[in-house]
């Protein structure tokens, strides 16, 4: 008897688990879709080289310099005194090690920066996607890769997309991160 009882409640339980789902509006966004026909990304990056032009432009002088050094080196080398190449040698290996340390600390505020401008674009994402389901009456939105399988109806992605176009992303408003630490080029 408690046995029957037992399922008679598991499955009073299951039907209004499944009443509970059936009666929620489900969306579903494809985040994929969004970022390709807006172009967030290439947007997002055009930002962060225009953020780092002059960093850019300093490093690439160094690199001109130690260019031109070496050149110079291989061209007046049989004209040289052996002292005067041992100083070229450790100035060019100044600058090599000079470079590398400056490429490094550079790209990771490259990537820093952009890791920080993509958040902040998603999260304008966000609230667009968060605004077109609450106008739509959506209860839930689930990214697509979340999905096995839906009907095209509930895909709002296109809604997000015009969304995002009548109230573009403020990108121009994002400014360079604080943990920008290149080391200047000294003249």
């Amino acid at each position: 008897m408690k046995h029957v009882l037992n399922k008679v409640l598991l499955t009073l339980a299951l039907m209004f688990v499944a009443h509970s789902v059936c009666a929620q509006n489900i969306a579903v966004v494809d985040m994929v879709k969004i970022t390709h026909e807006l172009q967030l990304e290439q947007k997002v990056q055009k930002k962060v080289n225009k953020l780092f032009l002059d960093e850019i432009a300093q490093f690439q002088k160094l690199r001109t310099e130690y260019e031109e050094t070496a050149k110079k080196l291989e061209k007046d080398k049989v004209v040289m005194s052996q002292e005067k190449i041992r100083e070229v040698m450790r100035d060019l290996e100044s600058k090599k090690m000079k470079i590398q340390l400056d490429g490094k600390a550079l790209d990771q505020d490259i990537n820093v920066a952009l890791m920080q401008h993509r958040d902040v674009v998603l999260e304008q994402v966000k609230e667009s996607i968060q605004k077109v389901s609450k106008s739509k009456k959506y209860d839930l939105v689930l990214q697509k890769g979340a999905v096995l399988t839906y009907s095209d109806k509930v895909d709002i992605s296109d809604f997000v997309i015009q969304d995002l176009t009548k109230n573009p992303l403020n990108i121009s408003s994002l400014k360079a991160p604080i943990s920008k630490n290149v080391t200047q080029v000294k003249k």
